[in-house]
């Protein structure tokens, strides 16, 4: 007879042990089939530009990601629910926004406009004078040194740099560009 009872309890055991992990893994799948997508995008308001590098977190499921360079994001399998997601960059307000839903086996879309942050400053007041008015300071030979400088490029300096031309020479210039071959724009300025 201690055969028999030893095989009923191993029988028993086993059962045991089964029947505890079939709800773990049907707990398990239930979640997988209980869960949905979330993904967005966010732009900056002002400019209607994907702002990469913002932070997206859904409060309620601690969830944290990135927008990747294009302003995009994605959550996969979060629990299907009602959410509050955070969106953060520096440069921008934090944005909160409430009653996302996610339902199981759908993808929730979110697309958001982040508003510059703005700061208000005290007036600035720049004063200044006219460094060339006065004569007696000796700042006109300044000026002369500057023509001077203008004065150095040469056709053999442009030849050297591998230009035909002085439009050629000028474009090897940082910060300096060339329009229709004849109009020199200097950091913006014309």
């Amino acid at each position: 007879m201690p055969v028999i009872r030893l095989r009923g309890l191993i029988s028993t055991a086993l059962s045991v042990a089964l029947l505890s992990f079939v709800p773990a893994t049907f707990q398990l799948q239930a979640q997988e089939l209980g869960a949905g997508s979330l993904r967005g995008s966010v732009y900056d308001k002002d400019f209607s530009v994907p702002v990469a590098q913002a932070r997206v977190v859904i409060l309620e499921a601690g969830l944290a990601t990135m927008t990747g360079n294009d302003g995009n994001f994605l959550f996969q399998r979060v629990p299907a629910g009602s959410y509050t997601l955070a969106f953060s960059k520096d440069g921008f307000e934090r944005l909160i926004q409430s009653d996302v839903v996610v339902v199981p086996g759908q993808v929730a879309d979110v697309r958001v406009d982040l508003v510059s942050e703005v700061f208000d400053m005290e007036e600035l007041v720049v004063i200044g004078d006219d460094l060339f008015a006065n004569a007696e300071s000796g700042l006109l030979d300044i000026r002369a040194e500057a023509l001077t400088v203008q004065d150095a490029i040469s056709a053999d300096l442009i030849s050297k740099a591998g230009a035909g031309d002085v439009a050629g020479a000028v474009k090897l210039v940082v910060g300096v560009s060339v329009a229709d071959g004849k109009y020199a724009t200097v950091r913006g300025l014309s």
